[in-house]
């Protein structure tokens, strides 16, 4: 999934979301229906205590560093509300 952003102020904007292959398997379907819904919404951006927070209407994700060794510090997408899938799921590649 990609799409172009704009930010103004705190408020994060994705539009023309362009959805690629897929190598989810399961539910995949469901949650990215579900993410996409997220994106398509004006999102508003705060950090604080090296967590970034997103929420989008009712939805929320959290991003932050996992604890563990030197080299294993990757940000987590931590979802509330009605956003389906895992309450705590990786980003491949530190999300960057």
């Amino acid at each position: 999934m990609s799409g172009p952003g704009t930010i103004t102020g705190t408020t994060l904007t994705v539009k023309n979301i362009a959805i690629g292959a897929s190598g989810c398997t399961d539910n995949a379907g469901e949650q990215q229906q579900s993410v996409q819904e997220f994106l398509k919404r004006p999102i508003e951006q705060t950090f604080s205590d090296g967590t970034l927070t997103w929420k989008s209407g009712t939805d929320t994700l959290n991003f932050s560093k996992m604890t563990g060794g030197p080299g294993t510090a990757e940000p987590t997408a931590n979802s509330t509300s009605s956003i389906l899938g895992s309450t705590s799921s990786p980003i491949p590649g530190g999300g960057r």
